[in-house]
């Protein structure tokens, strides 16, 4: 008989009311509204010094939980510090950007293709873009370890669940207790890539991530993110920064060698061509790579999971022939 678990729903935000205004009231209704009879929805506050917090509270009030962190921590801490405020008999865990609203049985679809597939630990809906035609599905990585973003064009193949390496954190599902075991996103990257880096990581467990195309969620792309102050500046900061993490850490034998390659072509070209701002961005990330704490710390996660990485064929099933 089928029983509906616990599933928490974790907004993470930051600003969130300044920046996002109407469209955070939509997220957290969205989470709110679903018919599914087991959920909670917790707002985690990234330490916001607008009135994110107060709006959230007197409009939802004891209908959401709301945690106020002490100053920002970034996508990748900030939604691992939630798992602690959630309810111990939740088995699983929504993450939820504060500018992404989900279908109204986003959570019911995604939970009943969940508990009949074992092996699967994360999942999205379709991800649509109101200023885009078509909708995305998880990604890939290219050789250089760049995103490769699937789409999707309106064919059956939307209704069925398609494999990928990594699903969007903007809505994505998993399973608590896989999440924990792997340690959750990985905490110093702050943001970018760290969907990736916990695909890598499920993946090499041999479990799966797929992305299903019976329930969707709209991402307006306009969120907290966008707001940051310089973004082009610290984008490219933590693109580049974890990027090569990834590689260093999941990639080996002619993909390493590939990568290592054609990434010292870019890091060459990008100090020539850059402007000096972001040459100097581009410094610091490559020392901040080679810094001794990060280096022992990657060699660590890669002698946990290289062997899964090779038994598994991830690069030869993930990795598309692109640089």
């Amino acid at each position: 008989m089928y029983i509906n678990p616990k599933v928490s729903i974790v907004i993470l935000t930051y600003n969130a009311k300044s920046s996002l205004g109407s469209i955070l009231e939509n997220a957290v209704l969205s989470a709110l509204n679903q018919d599914y009879p087991n959920i909670e929805v917790l707002v985690v506050d990234n330490g916001s010094i607008d009135e994110t917090v107060s709006y959230i509270r007197e409009k939802f009030g004891e209908r959401v939980k709301i945690i106020e962190l002490n100053r920002n921590y970034g996508y990748c801490l900030g939604n691992n510090l939630a798992l602690k405020y959630l309810d111990k008999e939740s088995k699983y865990i929504l993450f939820l950007n504060p500018d992404a609203v989900i279908a109204r049985d986003y959570v019911k679809k995604l939970v009943t293709i969940a508990e009949n597939n074992p092996r699967i630990a994360a999942l999205q809906g379709l991800e649509i873009n109101p200023q885009k035609p078509y909708k995305k599905l998880g990604g890939l990585l290219k050789l250089s370890g760049f995103y490769f973003e699937l789409e999707s064009h309106e064919n059956k193949k939307e209704m069925m669940c398609l494999e990928n390496l990594f699903v969007f954190g903007a809505a994505m599902l998993v399973r608590r207790r896989i999440f924990e075991i792997v340690g959750g996103f990985p905490a110093d990257f702050f943001l970018y890539f760290d969907e990736t880096d916990l695909g890598f990581r499920l993946r090499a467990l041999g479990l799966k991530t797929v992305s299903c195309g019976i329930t969707s969620y709209i991402h307006y792309m306009s969120g907290i993110i966008s707001k940051i102050r310089e973004i082009s500046i610290k984008a490219y900061y933590f693109a580049t920064k974890n990027r090569l993490r990834i590689i260093y850490r999941y990639f080996h034998s002619k993909y390493l060698l590939f990568a290592i390659f054609i990434n010292t072509i870019i890091i060459i070209q990008h100090i020539l061509d850059k402007p000096h701002t972001l040459r100097g961005v581009l410094i610091r990330a490559l020392f901040r790579v080679l810094r001794p704490s990060n280096i022992r710390k990657d060699l660590t996660i890669r002698r946990i999971y290289i062997k899964g990485i090779k038994k598994n064929k991830i690069l030869e099933r993930f990795v598309i022939p692109r640089v």
